[in-house]
């Protein structure tokens, strides 16, 4: 069984409806423009006559061989003339295979897409991955070049400033009377300075962290088709394990909320029985005085670090509320795909997380124009997008507030300030990676 065969069994088994490969029911895999220089070359073979007689050659094939040029609209109704033709796509496979001189002019993914060898599509995705990689790291090189430019024009501008400066304060000594107009010019242009300082900061920051992210992401992508048949393998037998542990825990998880529920009812109906035949009510059943409540944070079990496998097991099965803040563990998992693809998957392992342990879980993502923002079906968390002009950290800030003080809270994320805020509240927090760890 293949890898994707596998996890479309996975969707199915847990009632999920997200779509594994968004992209591929998008577009055809690949595009039609990756696909010229194999489309050219098989209309000259039907030109020259090359092609075997026992081949049945398609009139939509033989109209624009006779033209002699391959319009980008041909595309289309030429990769489809072929791709409904399993005998004429594996005739002109065979020809491509016996590898006359023409046919050193067919790429990679034109083979790939002709000869059709076990995993030909996953290659072909390696290859775009690929690609893209290195088109965005072509633009980070232009973006890094554009900031040298806007820095050097900063320092320039910021040495006519200084100049400009020396002036007006020469020009402020010999007018008083203009003191006070000079001193708001000379504020001005400090703030300029700053300001494009601050600017040239930011950007090599920001360029440095994203060449980072780009050559991480090359690593791995070479890493996982070095190791993809091992792991699929091992994905699968695991797939059958975990789908007999499921179904193992979902009894147990049933069984313990019954049991829950008639322990509170019991000591509910204990204590109004109590009531009826002593009115005055025992210590213990006083009503508290009110006070200034405050939330505490979920002890652990002697010995558990709360940032271990172990002290996060013991959290999601507290039954506190757990808060998840979502680009911050989607981009810790998959840093090298799609925000849409992250989110996603996020959703999906979310969703298992739940049924495994019973937690109670809500992810918080940003702004809630994003594509995909919508509801699709019912699910066992609840998504949260932050509304225009709000962080998800300021949701997630949000929803411990709203949440009552006896209510306990477990926040995910590695973003230190809402970890420090969020503890300040009483919210256990565990860190975005050994949550991963846990769940997967």
């Amino acid at each position: 069984m293949s890898s994707r065969t596998g996890v479309l069994d996975q969707e199915r088994l847990f009632g999920l409806s997200i779509t594994r490969y968004p992209e591929r029911m998008a577009s055809p895999v690949p595009p039609h423009r990756d696909l010229r220089g194999v489309l050219a070359w098989i209309l000259e073979l039907v030109r020259s006559g090359a092609v075997d007689a026992s081949l049945e050659v398609p009139a939509t094939l033989r109209r624009q061989a006779a033209k002699g040029d391959l319009p980008t609209a041909a595309l289309g109704p030429l990769r489809r003339s072929i791709e409904s033709d399993d005998a004429l796509r594996s005739g002109l496979a065979d020809h491509l295979e016996r590898g006359d001189a023409s046919a050193n002019d067919v790429d990679r993914i034109g083979r790939l897409w002709l000869m059709r060898p076990p995993g030909w599509d996953d290659q072909i995705d390696d290859l775009a991955s690929i690609g893209q990689l290195r088109s965005e790291l072509d633009a980070v090189r232009g973006e890094l070049h554009r900031s040298e430019r806007r820095r050097a024009a900063a320092e320039e501008r910021a040495e006519r400033e200084k100049t400009e400066r020396r002036h007006v304060e020469s020009t402020a000594r010999s007018k008083r009377a203009s003191s006070r107009d000079t001193e708001r010019d000379l504020t001005r242009v400090r703030q300029t300075v700053e300001e494009l300082t601050g600017e040239v900061s930011k950007l090599k920051m920001e360029l440095r962290h994203a060449t980072d992210r780009l050559r991480a992401s090359e690593a791995r992508v070479v890493a996982e088709r070095e190791y993809g048949d091992e792991l699929r393998a091992e994905i699968q037998r695991l797939q059958s394990m975990r789908d007999d542990l499921v179904a193992d825990r979902a009894t147990s998880l049933i069984e313990r909320s019954d049991l829950t529920e008639a322990v509170a009812v019991a000591e509910e109906l204990a204590r109004r029985l109590r009531l009826v035949v002593d009115p005055v009510p025992t210590a213990d059943e006083a009503i508290p005085v009110e006070r200034s409540a405050r939330r505490r944070a979920l002890a652990l079990p002697g010995g558990v670090v709360s940032d271990s496998v172990a002290g996060v097991t013991h959290l999601l099965r507290s039954g506190a509320v757990v808060l998840v803040d979502g680009y911050n563990v989607s981009m810790t998992a998959w840093p090298d795909q799609r925000i849409d693809r992250q989110r996603e998957r996020l959703i999906g392992l979310l969703e298992a997380a739940a049924r495994r342990f019973g937690a109670d879980i809500a992810v918080v993502f940003d702004g809630a124009d994003v594509v995909g923002a919508a509801r699709r079906g019912p699910r066992l968390i609840r998504v949260v997008f932050s509304p225009e002009g709000v962080t998800a950290d300021d949701v997630i800030r949000d929803e411990v507030r709203a949440l009552e003080v006896h209510r306990p809270v477990v926040v995910i994320t590695n973003d230190a300030a809402v970890v420090r805020s969020t503890r300040s509240m009483g919210a256990n927090t565990v860190s975005s990676d050994r949550f991963l760890e846990t769940i997967r």
